[in-house]
């Protein structure tokens, strides 16, 4: 009796029940992904809410920091700072003086009025503030908007203001200091005990029409412009809730009852406030909500306070109706997968299998394993699928190994073609830098020689300052001349060379700059080997000059020899200057590539080739803004080649 043998067309139409799953999967993936597109709604419209609210709380600020701006240029706020600074140059000592008043002023009662501080509440600056900031401004809003107006002169000491001050100096403030050094200040909010108001303080630095420093204004503005903008911001859904904290997390303003300036960065929705702006859902009291936050950035010269506006949402409101309907589509998902199960468990073996096991080859092959086949022996569809396949990717094995053999041999010609036209310029550019240097050297080393004839016994420093012009000259000559040689691959002249001396004379006469500290770690040990001096020379000079160079400001060059192994030494030279990108460091070896200003792309490029010359290699590891070290391996010949 035969078996029975269902083809690919009985299978499939015996798997239509499956399709009540995938229906149902493809509901429930709707749905999630409409709760995400929802969300994202949702929070894209509050993170606008949000930026909107915060750009109007920056401009007010910097309304107001303009206005108190515009008010210093007044030449009678001038005139009035010189005449106090001329007064206080008169004192015999203004620090004592000012010592001894801020004394007198602190030491009295908060509504006590000294003569002193009544004659400069009674100035015409004074009376003129209160007109201006004061006054005006509480007509204008129903409010003081700014709760105290005062002046100080170049020494940081009242000489004029509409309410009376906590101190007489102001010179040691922060606001006071930041002003005075960039021009303005702004400072983040604070409660004032002294007033009792919320206040911020805007400091705005006063110079006279030459440019010098005559005093400092301060303006004490109430917070309740700006938590009447944070108020602005619509509630979109009946849960929505509102916070306005500073950058160190302390609440400004928040939907409800607060605490002002309490400090919730321990919260954990503070911890998950990163980057600019965003959009998280986090359980918070109980409920799940979807917060959204961005932080201000400022106006023009105003850079912000960094302060952060949060708006959050319970996800319940926002998310009701997808709920529901995933409820429901889960239940009926659930029935449909019952079902499924009981087929899926019949058709596995005939069906399922065969496909896992021809998808898990596809996999493997798609990650580079083409020696993977098939292994499907049914005589149905499948089978002879499986058949074609693994034909199909026995050809396709031939043909990789064969296109990877002709890559790699077309691109080491390309290589080759690329290196030998960088090196044809090489030479061309060689020969014009010999010629133009060479006849101003032999000038120099001709003056120097002139001097040494000339002068019969110099002084010690002045003898040895010609010794260094004309072995610096000679140096230079040399390497000119290895330059053009370079060119010409010419081998190196070699003969004993001990390295560890080689690379203490060329640190002596490196200049190195002051904030840079240079270590070396010579191993003491290390054996003479047969080498050209002036070749070795240039490439240690040129791969410590570009790591002198990786650290413009401050930093650490380790120079470290050592003893590889009986037949080849190292020398290394560690910098922690700003590192080399991975993709600099491809092309660092090429002719003529270079990421200096003032560089022509040469000298690694001469110094790979001179340790090459010697039967060496150079090494490079690097990290952007870690460092970089360069590694010079070096043989060490045997006395039968030394012979």
């Amino acid at each position: 009796m035969k078996k029975i043998r269902f083809n690919i067309s009985t299978k499939l139409m015996i798997s239509f029940g499956i399709i009540a799953i995938l229906l149902a999967a493809l509901a429930l993936y709707s749905v999630i992904e409409s709760q995400k597109t929802l969300e994202e709604s949702v929070g894209g419209s509050s993170l606008i809410l949000a930026k909107m609210t915060l750009i109007g709380i920056d401009k007010e600020i910097y309304h107001r920091l303009e206005e108190v701006q515009k008010y210093v240029n007044r030449g009678h706020l001038q005139k009035t700072l010189l005449e106090s600074n001329a007064d206080f140059e008169k004192l015999d000592s203004i620090e004592e003086f000012i010592k001894q008043k801020d004394q007198e002023w602190t030491a009295v009662l908060r509504d006590e009025i000294t003569p002193f501080m009544q004659n400069i509440f009674n100035k015409d600056i004074s009376q003129m503030f209160r007109r201006e900031f004061t006054e005006f401004y509480e007509k204008k809003y129903g409010y003081k908007l700014f709760v105290q107006v005062l002046l100080t002169n170049r020494y940081g000491v009242n000489i004029a203001e509409t309410e009376k001050s906590s101190n007489y100096r102001h010179d040691d403030q922060e606001w006071w200091k930041k002003a005075k050094d960039n021009g303005f200040s702004v400072s983040d909010i604070y409660h004032d005990e002294y007033y009792n108001a919320n206040c911020m303080k805007i400091g705005i630095k006063i110079d006279d029409e030459k440019g010098n420093f005559v005093g400092v204004m301060k303006a004490v503005l109430s917070a309740e412009e700006i938590i009447k903008e944070a108020e602005i911001a619509l509630k979109e859904y009946e849960t929505t809730k509102i916070k306005l904290l500073t950058g160190e997390g302390r609440v400004i303003y928040a939907t409800g009852t607060f605490n002002f300036l309490e400090d919730v960065s321990g919260k954990d929705f503070f911890q998950k406030l990163q980057g600019e702006s965003g959009v998280f859902i986090l359980p918070e009291e109980g409920r799940e909500k979807l917060f959204s936050y961005t932080r201000s950035k400022g106006l023009r010269t105003f850079e912000g306070l960094q302060w952060i506006l949060l708006i959050s949402h319970d996800t319940r409101e926002v998310f009701n109706s997808a709920f529901i309907l995933r409820n429901n589509i889960l239940l009926f998902s659930l029935i449909l997968i019952l079902i499924a199960i009981l087929v899926a468990f019949l058709l596995s073996r005939s069906i399922v299998n065969p496909i896992i096991q021809l998808q898990n080859t596809v996999l493997e092959i798609s990650q580079g394993h083409l020696d993977r086949r098939v292994k499907i022996s049914s005589k149905d569809e499948i089978g002879q699928l499986a058949t074609v396949f693994n034909k199909m990717t026995g050809k396709l094995q031939e043909s990789y190994s064969n296109l990877k053999k002709e890559i790699a041999e077309r691109k080491e010609i390309q290589e080759q073609l690329v290196r030998s036209e960088k090196l044809a310029v090489l030479g061309q550019l060689a020969g014009s830098v010999g010629h133009e240097l060479r006849n101003p050297l032999g000038s120099i080393k001709n003056a120097a020689y002139f001097l040494n004839m000339v002068l019969e016994k110099p002084e010690p420093e002045v003898k040895e300052t010609l010794e260094i012009l004309e072995k610096e000259v000679a140096t230079s000559e040399h390497i000119i001349s290895s330059l053009l040689d370079f060119a010409r691959s010419k081998p190196p002249t070699k003969r004993k060379v001990d390295l560890n001396d080689l690379l203490q004379e060329i640190l002596s006469h490196t200049t190195i700059p002051e904030k840079i500290k240079v270590i070396s770690n010579l191993d003491k040990s290390l054996p003479v080997i047969l080498a050209d001096p002036d070749q070795l020379s240039q490439v240690f000079k040129n791969i410590i000059l570009n790591a002198l160079q990786s650290m413009p400001e401050t930093g650490q060059l380790v120079v470290k020899s050592e003893i590889l192994s009986p037949v080849q030494v190292a020398i290394s030279f560690t910098d922690n200057g700003v590192g080399i990108s991975k993709k600099n460091q491809e092309k660092l070896f090429e002719p003529l590539f270079t990421t200096k200003a003032k560089g022509i792309g040469l000298g690694m490029v001469i110094t790979k080739t001179l340790v090459e010359g010697h039967r060496g290699t150079v090494e490079l590891k690097s990290e952007e803004g870690k460092g970089t070290i360069f590694t010079v391996k070096l043989p060490i010949q045997k006395k039968k080649e030394e012979d």
